[in-house]
């Protein structure tokens, strides 16, 4: 066997990028920051709306006392 079957394999380091590839993945990294956020805004609103309607539908029927034990 030879040498560099066993010798450990050096890392090799990825390329740097380009201006333009770096300009393209900050724009996707913005473009997945804002559809996230979107998507978090979406569900802060729906559930703002379950919980007006909760309380509507309980605003709505009258309390009921509960009647008490007789022994």
């Amino acid at each position: 066997m030879r040498f560099f079957e066993f010798a450990p394999k050096t890392p090799t380091l990825p390329k740097p990028k380009t201006p333009d590839q770096q300009r393209v993945a900050v724009l996707q990294g913005n473009k997945d920051r804002a559809a996230e956020a979107l998507k978090k805004e979406r569900q802060r609103q729906q559930v703002s709306n379950a919980q007006k309607t909760i309380a509507r539908v309980n605003a709505s029927q009258p309390m009921q006392m509960p009647k008490p034990a007789t022994n």
